[in-house]
């Protein structure tokens, strides 16, 4: 009875949230979107049998409407081949999930490759239907391998905690990832739900207009968006980063599942290095990430490559792109030597690893409740170029992010040597994390 209270009372507050847009048709751009991203450029290199289109993605869709209109028009001819499954019960179409879909799915999409979609509305999803915010079980379990979130929600609060908190241990214990939209306006704070999110992405518009700086919950001051994409409103850049989401993860899943390319860190980490920085772009050692841009734009291209030059973390030899998902004991470090001489150019790298929670379930002894426990725990990474005397000539040493990011002018950082990844904390676990670079 308790746990239906809650969940009742939850979806009360979270009538709250809207869909991330207000029109219902995306003007039709694909080639200068095409171009923007980096899949013209791909699509030119690789044969149509090699280029990844998201085959073999299984997505779920999450659409926050205000009533049971969460579906597009999935019996359209443009998404012929696509299974849409409602997941929330019976729904009616409505004009921003077909919006959204059609970036997304079906021959004209940008990820035409995905088969099949999970669609949800999001009261359901955050509740009984998904997350089981508010009750003393823990998340569902899903084979879908990304979520694309084109709304927001949401003030501080309980309820705000108990869902991020869901969230980040879904993308952190199924390797799912989350992409996630934040408010249009450049004076919007950054939302609580979803975009406050750990371990999500979250995507704000590649021309800076859209909410963004830093976090106002569960940890304030941490930045936000992540990427950003081309769109007239977040609800649109968002499928645009989940598209290329569903392609990296067809590439991925090429790859021995000892390799980790899979995973949902090594995936967010290879996107945000291999993203374009606009001119407008700043960051600092102690924000890694733009405050309206984050990582910059997101470019397949860039990606792509990063993705197919696994590296030995036991062995790490010099390379000029590539990634590696490794694990680090608290106080230790894990060192990349850098090709010599240095190209010319730029050094983008990036460094993630995920918020961990509890996830157990725990019977009170006093009163017999099942409780879900959802405590946090989080390490500590910085991230840094040496040279040959181990002096910093750059660094990111963010003390909030689970993100750390280096943009890097190498005719200013002459004599780098290597890259090296510095733990912390004092936490006793060892601790998972990616990192993706390219010289560019």
């Amino acid at each position: 009875m308790l746990a239906a209270v809650a969940a009742c009372a939850l979806l009360a507050w979270i009538g709250h949230r809207r869909a991330n847009g207000v029109s219902a048709e995306e003007p039709e751009s694909a080639p200068s979107l095409s171009q923007i991203i980096g899949l013209l450029n791909l699509e030119s290199r690789l044969p149509a049998g090699v280029m990844p289109t998201g085959r073999g993605i299984v997505a779920g869709h999450v659409e926050g409407t205000p009533d049971d209109a969460y579906l597009p028009h999935f019996r359209q001819d443009r998404f012929r081949g696509v299974l849409f499954t409602p997941m929330s019960g019976p729904g009616r179409i409505g004009e921003h999930p077909h919006a959204t879909a059609k970036i997304l799915y079906g021959a004209q999409g940008l990820a035409p490759g995905i088969a099949q979609v999970q669609a949800y509305s999001s009261d359901p999803w955050i509740t009984s239907g998904f997350l089981r915010t508010g009750e003393t079980e823990p998340p569902r379990t899903t084979n879908a391998r990304l979520f694309n979130h084109s709304w927001i929600a949401g003030h501080d609060g309980p309820a705000v905690a108990a869902i991020l908190r869901r969230v980040d241990a879904v993308i952190d214990a199924q390797d799912v990832v989350m992409i996630v939209g934040v408010d249009n306006g450049p004076r919007k704070p950054v939302p609580p739900l979803l975009a406050s999110s750990y371990n999500a992405i979250a995507v704000g518009r590649a021309d800076g207009r859209s909410s963004g700086g830093y976090t106002t919950v569960e940890v304030a001051g941490r930045c936000k968006p992540d990427l950003v994409a081309p769109g007239s409103l977040t609800s649109f850049s968002t499928p645009v980063v989940s598209a290329m989401t569903a392609r990296l993860l067809e590439v991925a899943d090429g790859f021995p599942p000892s390799v980790n390319a899979g995973r949902s860190e090594t995936i967010k980490a290879v996107l945000l290095a291999g993203a374009e920085k606009p001119l407008s772009w700043r960051a600092s050692p102690q924000h890694p990430l733009d405050a309206h841009l984050g990582a910059g734009v997101v470019r397949i291209d860039h990606s792509y490559d990063i993705l197919t030059h696994p590296a030995n973390p036991a062995q790490p030899g010099p390379s000029t792109q590539g990634w590696m998902f490794t694990f680090l004991t608290p106080r230790a470090q894990w060192v990349l030597p850098l090709p010599q001489p240095l190209p010319a150019g730029h050094l983008s790298a990036a460094l993630v690893w995920n918020r961990r929670i509890d996830g157990r379930q725990y019977v009170d002894s006093a009163t017999q409740r099942a409780i879900w426990l959802d405590a946090p725990r989080l390490a500590d990474f910085d991230l840094m170029l040496l040279d040959d005397r181990d002096q910093v000539l750059a660094s990111s040493v963010s003390k909030v992010d689970n993100v750390e990011l280096l943009w890097v002018d190498l005719a200013q950082a002459a004599g780098a040597r290597k890259l090296v990844i510095a733990r912390r904390d004092a936490l006793p676990e060892p601790w998972d994390c990616a990192l993706a670079w390219q010289f560019r």
